[in-house]
């Protein structure tokens, strides 16, 4: 799913189980956000902003994953970035979200992540 937004009023764009909500002043001017989900059975998601000039946040970005109608105990997990570097995923220790139906994390920009259960 992609979206123009802009950064000074925010937006919130959602595919599959993840969506990413940016809030207002979070950059200048406006850009097309897209969020990708290849997968339904694997919780990994791609986010971009285009123009890469506006891949680095003033205010982060809450990316959440939803994990309702699952019987998990979202206490458990947590969220990752995939670092490109080191071709590791590095856990950026998500919390649960405000609705207890999955977990969320703060983002200073848009890459590759995933949500699982932490420690794996």
């Amino acid at each position: 799913s992609s979206a123009v937004i802009d950064g000074s009023k925010g937006g919130t764009v959602k595919a599959g189980r993840f969506s990413v909500k940016l809030p207002a002043g979070a950059f200048g001017g406006t850009a097309t956000v897209t969020v990708t989900m290849a997968d339904s059975t694997v919780m990994i998601s791609d986010l971009s902003i285009s123009p890469k000039s506006a891949n680095k946040f003033k205010y982060p970005a809450e990316l959440t994953a939803d994990f309702s109608n699952l019987t998990l105990d979202t206490s458990i997990l947590t969220m990752y970035w995939y670092d490109p570097t080191t071709k590791t995923w590095v856990n950026i220790f998500g919390q649960a979200s405000t609705s207890c139906t999955g977990v969320m994390a703060y983002l200073s920009h848009f890459s590759t992540y995933a949500s699982g259960k932490a420690g794996w």
